[in-house]
């Protein structure tokens, strides 16, 4: 029993790696085989860790809305090394697709955990976008969690994996708060499975596991928040200024659902649950997906923004659904094997063409004879020769990417200025103008149209500060580099 056992950890990992190295070598920005740049958010995350690494703070010293776990891994990538993001972005993909062939392995063979776990790497390379994405890091703990809320289904939880179900919990919120659906849709289907038996015991009982496990991680972030005075900047990044950029920027409905609803990955996803709907059972299990489906589907929609790997958090629960469809087909009376062959070839024609869709799509967006691309490489080469490596700089608006490549520091916490209007906000004015009148940076870059752009009154009176201590140095088809007099 245990020589299996063995065996199939071993081809689990095996094949799971595999598919994980081929997925992050042919999909994801970081590769060592392609030369492109960091794109818009990844760069600003790239740049929090290198930022970390020389002794800034995250929220005091640089400001995002997003969650810190995020830029722990961005730390820890910056750590590591050369090619350290691609490892940990490999690291992660290489255990979020061993736990969906772990999941597999409750109700399938080894041949069709394989084949699955396959199948859902091919989900991947449109949704992570080049990589770096919250959606992408949340993928191994939303996978633990289904995987131990399948288990509890099956044979039950030992009192350590409701731990790890609340640590799995708290990582996720402290990398987006709008991706803990799993957690919600189960934790609400067991709950009122216990109220219905009145095991009120069990409630106490688990939930204090549970919560244990949260705790675990929002103290132990809490209490390096306040040590390092960033905790009152956390509180106004994460809640108060989240609910601006929240209301900031949305989408029409129909431009929506054309942007997002109609792409291929979604719609073979929604293909793989109508076929799980038909063959589902009544069941607390079936209840708690349904639920964590529609809240996730909730999620994407009142966000009202058309960015695809908002989707990525559908994938864990596609292969639920493809688990038990394979499971269902598996365990008919009459025609098992048929049943079994049918589900694997549906499997492969209908994810097929999403195979395709998806690599060409890789394709087209690693191409490097962009010319934008070439103007910031240009760019990056006249910040390295006329700057030394202590020297400040100030990209405006043009996210981390300059900082990175040039291996230069911003100035100010504020080293990309959010989305939204700034003339509404008083205190990113504020302290933004301090920065830069006593931490005045040695260069400014700027888009090409920065001298004629019409925007609101920030903009006219950082361009007549720009126009007034610092000359122009450098220009492209794209960028401006404004040198301090």
């Amino acid at each position: 029993m245990k020589i299996k056992k063995y065996r199939e950890y071993l081809y689990g990992i095996f094949s799971t790696l595999a598919f994980a190295f081929l997925t992050s070598y042919y999909t994801l920005n970081s590769s060592p085989q392609y030369l492109t740049l960091p794109k818009h958010d990844s760069s600003m995350f790239q740049y929090f860790g290198m930022a970390m690494d020389q002794g800034r703070v995250i929220y005091r010293d640089i400001f995002d809305h997003k969650g810190p776990f995020l830029f722990f891994i961005n730390y820890i990538a910056e750590i590591i090394g050369n090619n350290g993001l691609f490892i940990v972005e490999f690291l992660f993909l290489f255990l979020f697709l061993f736990f969906v062939y772990k999941t597999s392995l409750l109700k399938l063979n080894v041949f069709l955990s394989i084949l699955l776990s396959g199948a859902i790497s091919l989900f991947l390379p449109v949704l992570l976008e080049g990589g770096n994405l919250s959606e992408e890091y949340a993928l191994l703990p939303i996978s633990i969690a289904l995987y131990l809320f399948s288990k509890y289904y099956i044979h039950g939880l030992k009192y350590w994996e409701i731990t790890i179900i609340g640590i799995t919990f708290a990582l996720t919120l402290f990398l987006r708060v709008n991706m803990i659906s799993v957690w919600a849709g189960f934790i609400l289907i067991i709950l009122i499975e216990y109220l219905i038996k009145k095991d009120f015991k069990r409630i106490y009982i688990d939930g204090s596991f549970f919560v244990l496990g949260a705790l675990i991680i929002i103290v132990s972030t809490i209490i390096y928040l306040v040590i390092n005075n960033a905790l009152g900047d956390a509180i106004y990044q994460n809640i108060t200024y989240n609910f601006t950029y929240t209301d900031s920027f949305s989408l029409p409905f129909r431009e929506l659902f054309s942007e997002l609803f109609l792409n291929p990955v979604l719609v073979s996803f929604f293909v793989i649950y109508s076929i799980y709907i038909y063959e589902s059972e009544v069941s607390f299990f079936d209840f708690g997906l349904h639920l964590s489906t529609i809240i996730s589907l909730l999620s994407v929609i009142i966000s009202r923004r058309e960015y695809l790997h908002y989707l990525t958090v559908l994938i864990p629960l596609g292969a639920i659904y493809l688990i038990e469809i394979f499971y269902r087909s598996s365990i008919l009376e009459d025609k098992k094997i048929n049943n079994v062959i049918k589900s694997v070839l549906a499997t492969g024609v209908l994810l097929s063409p999403i195979a395709l869709y998806n690599y060409n799509y890789v394709y087209h967006t690693s191409n490097l004879t962009d010319p934008i691309n070439q103007n910031k490489v240009e760019t990056v080469k006249k910040i390295i020769e006329n700057t030394d490596k202590d020297d400040l700089i100030y990209s405006h608006r043009l996210s981390g990417l300059f900082y990175i490549e040039s291996n230069r520091l911003a100035n100010t916490k504020y080293f990309n200025l959010p989305a939204g209007n700034i003339d509404e906000n008083n205190k990113i004015k504020e302290e933004f103008w301090y920065d830069m009148r006593n931490k005045k940076p040695r260069l400014i870059v700027t888009r090409s149209d920065f001298e004629v752009q019409k925007a609101g009154e920030f903009h006219n009176q950082f361009r007549e500060f720009v126009l007034g201590e610092y000359r122009l140095l450098y220009h492209n088809n794209a960028y401006r580099i404004y040198i301090e007099d």
